[in-house]
């Protein structure tokens, strides 16, 4: 009798054992199990053109535990946001990052910054399967992640794709000290003399920037203010808009038709520091512009016009001759004019 009852509280036990395994095996994924998805994409790192840095090392680590090395030793003076060296070894298809580790030489201050920082993978997943539609009306995709690294300890990181970019997270590094046997084994020990060298290789412009201006650590994140504005193309002339290229203070970016959504009423868009435009007159002939904005022009008029104005109007003027253009930003019931904004006019062809 006690045998049989040994038996069937074991058979018992084994079933509720099954139940729970077969209940815990037909949950729905976890966030773990969304992260494990694998893209394609490749590692990048971003500096200001006029702020020089040089990664230490650095490591994007997978929710698998793998490492990705970013790409170290070379001087890093792209442009924020823009994609630059990167490594083309290892697997191309592979998992999201969800944490980033970097240490880096901040050539403009002659610091070194260090941090850990934890990223929004769930978040990264869903744009990485998220498609969005180019300047030639294609299907286009993020394919790379862009580690900026700016005075201050700034840190940022933006998806990108060739005809857009976003951040996706935004960290302070913490400062620390690097010896420089370890940071240069095989060259000068002098830190103050490696610096001066790296940044003697800047553009003559760069160079005399940074000696009047000196390093200005608050505007990066004055850079990543956003406003509510759309865009105003207005030929005296007439004509129509084709595409727009806008680069923003905060190193996002889009390539659009112009008849894409974004170009409409935007309730968090970022700043533009630069446009690059294309048009039709009424003849059918097409002509571009390039335009360069004042930063801290641009950048006061959005906050001082935004303070009366739920929603701005960045106007793009192109005179009867299609060789000039002036630029406005419209608020409810004022307009300042960006006068300091510089563009070159050109005839092109599709």
């Amino acid at each position: 009798m006690m045998k049989r009852s040994l038996v069937l509280w074991t058979l018992f036990l084994s079933g509720i054992l099954t139940v729970s395994c077969q209940s815990n095996t037909a949950q729905k994924p976890t966030a773990n199990n969304q992260q494990m998805k694998k893209f394609e994409w490749r590692p990048s790192v971003s500096a200001p053109k006029i702020y020089p840095i040089q990664i230490h090392k650095g490591f994007l680590y997978g929710p698998d535990g793998n490492a990705i090395q970013i790409p170290r030793g070379r001087i890093v003076k792209n442009g924020w946001g823009k994609t630059g060296a990167s490594f083309v070894i290892g697997e191309d298809i592979k998992p999201v990052p969800n944490r980033l580790e970097v240490t880096w030489l901040s050539l403009s201050e002659n610091q070194f910054y260090a941090g850990s920082f934890e990223l929004p993978a769930e978040r990264m997943v869903q744009n990485f399967e998220t498609t969005f539609i180019d300047q030639r009306d294609k299907e286009d995709a993020y394919n790379s992640i862009v580690i900026g690294l700016a005075p201050g300890g700034m840190v940022s990181v933006w998806m990108r794709g060739p005809s857009k970019s976003i951040e996706v997270a935004n960290f302070k590094a913490a400062v620390t000290d690097i010896p420089m046997e370890e940071f240069n084994p095989l060259g000068t020990q002098n830190r103050e003399e490696y610096v001066q060298n790296r940044l003697n290789s800047l553009d003559e412009k760069y160079q005399t920037d940074l000696e009047e201006k000196g390093v200005d650590i608050d505007k990066w994140d004055a850079a990543r203010a956003q406003f509510s504005w759309k865009l105003n193309f207005s030929p005296i002339a007439g004509g129509e808009l084709a595409t727009v290229l806008a680069e923003g203070l905060n190193g996002e970016h889009f390539f659009v038709r112009s008849d894409n959504r974004i170009l409409e009423a935007n309730e968090d868009l970022f700043v533009p520091a630069y446009l690059k435009i294309s048009w039709y007159d009424t003849s059918k002939n097409k002509y571009g512009a390039k335009i360069y904005l004042d930063e801290e022009e641009t950048l006061k008029a959005f906050w001082s016009l935004s303070k009366e104005a739920k929603m701005l109007e960045l106007i793009i003027e192109v005179d009867r001759y299609h060789s000039n253009i002036n630029i406005y930003l419209q608020g409810d019931d004022a307009r300042t004019s960006l006068q300091k904004a510089r563009s070159n006019v050109y005839a092109t062809v599709d």
